[in-house]
């Protein structure tokens, strides 16, 4: 298994990995060829793999998990590996996360991390990222490579465009729908439908052009 980062995140998806007793941590190595590995447990304690080609050469397959936040990052190192021999995107998902059971549908490459709440009839695309003590009302669509960063709240009949980002502690009010490429500031409280790339921040939110 191959988590593409090696930094604060990475350590996060290490720490969902550590809840499977089953999961063989040694088999594990991380990604990264930035020439900087800032993450020092992660340096000392497992293989950093630095050249894909390389690694490739010397595995039948590979699964992969999107350890980095951002959507730009997420899927730009989507891209690049899926590209690359007999590779899988992995979920990873939190057992300490609450997901509903009633009709979820989770993409390929999605990451949902503890606390968050997922509720019924809700779709997450491929490579978005729920972080921690995150909640998803009902009914609600988010797009791929989204990132909803922790304390976010999403209440139901949401529509949440592709690569959009939703900063920590922000309140989408329900039944709004936010387009592609968005900012959602910080602590911003969103009331009204966002158009494509434009940022939100301020309580009421106030939208404006990227």
């Amino acid at each position: 298994m191959l988590v593409l980062g090696s930094g604060g995140f990475a350590m996060q998806i290490l720490d969902v990995l550590s809840e499977n007793a089953s999961c063989d941590l040694s088999k594990l190595a991380f990604f990264n060829n930035t020439g900087k590995v800032s993450n020092a447990y992660i340096h000392e304690h497992f293989n950093i793999v630095t050249d894909k080609e390389n690694y490739f050469s010397d595995q039948e397959s590979v699964a992969f998990i999107l350890g980095v936040g951002t959507p730009l990052n997420r899927k730009r190192l989507y891209d690049l590996f899926l590209n690359s021999g007999e590779s899988k995107a992995v979920q990873v998902i939190s057992s300490h996360a609450v997901i509903s059971s009633i009709n979820v549908k989770l993409g390929d490459a999605v990451c949902i991390m503890p606390g968050a709440i997922v509720m019924g009839n809700t779709e997450i695309a491929l490579g978005s990222l729920i972080n921690c003590n995150t909640s998803i009302g009902h009914d609600s669509l988010l797009g791929s490579f989204v990132e909803v960063c922790p304390g976010a709240v999403i209440a139901g009949n949401c529509t949440i465009g592709s690569e959009t980002f939703i900063g920590s502690g922000a309140v989408i009010f329900p039944g709004v729908q936010i387009g592609e490429n968005c900012v959602i500031g910080a602590g911003a409280i969103v009331t009204k439908n966002v158009p494509d790339n434009h940022k939100v921040i301020g309580n009421p939110g106030i939208a404006t052009k990227r």
